[in-house]
């Protein structure tokens, strides 16, 4: 089953996430923001309920993995 997320819970994970990384590297926190949001719709399109974890904390590790590869 397929969750909907709008525009600002996605910014509002992603930006979680960033002030976490903000400051390691040359990274801009803008961008680290965008990468979040891309981890973040890429986890609405593949997470499935039943797996183990909330969509939160799947969507947080998605998010992440997206800034690192950043």
């Amino acid at each position: 089953m397929a969750r909907e997320v709008d525009g600002g819970e996605a910014v509002a994970i992603a930006t979680a996430v960033a002030n976490r990384y903000y400051g390691v590297g040359n990274k801009m926190r803008e961008d680290l923001i965008a990468e979040g949001v891309v981890g973040v719709m890429k986890a609405v399109a593949s997470y499935r309920e039943g797996v183990g974890c909330k969509f939160t904390t799947y969507a947080w590790k998605c998010a992440r993995n997206e800034m690192a590869m950043y």
